[in-house]
């Protein structure tokens, strides 16, 4: 099995470094562009399914750059930072010195959000239940977020969420292709869209 695992493309957030998790913001014209550019990459792809969280940056995403309406998947949703969101992590840091370390604890979570370990136990089950949907040589595509990705690539590798915060972010509109032989997962390679930097938000 092949899976294509591609984050949303960029919002205004994502520019002004603010965090979203579970807002719902929309693509920005050069997010818009970003996933239109890999309609000609999987126009030659005959995927067996399209799948994405719920919110509208990674449903439009999944739209533009496949052509195909996306099965929602509400555990891929991104991280639910809480009273966090919409603040600039830079505010957040200056305000406690110990925000950095306490964040990426598997049980620390935001005040009214949630922690890494509720969002990789989420993420498993929604991997578990499309990898059992499909046959071994399918090629799926599936558009998640800067958190939940890293909970996918997390799920696929085994990586304890100590080893995955401490992996670079996926790029917005950036791909990973994770190819799968039984129960485990190589991956196969990282792609980005031409002038798309990375951001953590």
């Amino acid at each position: 099995m092949r899976i294509y695992l591609l984050r949303h493309g960029e919002t205004d957030w994502n520019v002004a470094r603010k965090i979203q998790g579970h807002t719902d913001i929309a693509l920005n014209s050069n997010g818009v562009r970003q996933a239109r550019t890999w309609q000609p990459y999987f126009d030659r792809i005959r995927l067996a399914g399209v799948y994405s969280s719920s919110l509208t940056r990674a449903m439009d995403t999944a739209l533009l750059a496949s052509r195909r309406a996306p099965c929602i998947v509400d555990r891929l949703n991104e991280r639910h930072y809480g009273d966090w969101e919409g603040h600039r992590w830079d505010d957040l840091a200056g305000q406690d010195s110990d925000f950095d370390r306490r964040w990426k604890l598997p049980h620390s979570a935001p005040p009214g959000g949630e922690s890494r370990l509720q969002l990789q136990v989420r993420v498993q089950v929604a991997m578990e239940s499309i990898i059992a949907s499909h046959e071994a040589d399918s090629e799926i595509l599936i558009v998640a977020h800067g958190g939940s990705g890293k909970a996918v690539l997390g799920y696929a590798n085994k990586m304890s969420l100590e080893v995955q915060a401490a992996i670079p972010a996926l790029r917005n509109a950036g791909v990973t292709i994770l190819n799968g032989k039984g129960n485990r997962w190589i991956v196969e390679e990282e792609m980005a869209p031409r002038d798309t930097p990375v951001s953590n938000f």
